[in-house]
Parts: structure tokens; sequence; C-alpha cells
């Protein structure tokens, strides 16, 4: 898991994104939506970007 800050001032114009490190997460964001769960102890943040650039690995099948 990795830690990221948000800071807003309310606007999407306003809202900036940071890793741990403080540097600014670039991309075309599109959305951020966050909450904390009933208990008040977790809190979760989804963050949708527009055309992210990606790099993937993995295994398919011959058939």
């Amino acid at each position: 898991m990795k830690n990221i800050k948000i800071i807003s001032d309310g606007t999407a114009e306003g809202t900036h994104v940071f890793d741990s490190d403080g540097k600014k997460i670039d991309g075309i964001i599109t959305s951020i939506s966050w909450g904390i769960d009933a208990d008040g102890r977790i809190g979760e943040a989804t963050i949708t970007f527009s055309q992210p650039v990606v790099e993937l690995e993995g295994e398919i099948s011959d058939g």
C-alpha cells in the first residue's frame, strides 16, 4: 500500500495529489472520491485517471 496526500481548496483546479515523498502525481485526473468507513477508523480514496500510460506484464494461455 502506498500513501498519498490530497490537498484541495474545493475546486478541480485547486486540487492536487502527491505521493508519500511529496512529488506531485501528474496525469489527467477525472475524479477523486474519498470516505471513511462506518467505524471511523479507515479512510479510502479512489482516484480516476483518463488516458493513463501503463506498462503491463503477464502470462497468456496457448489456447
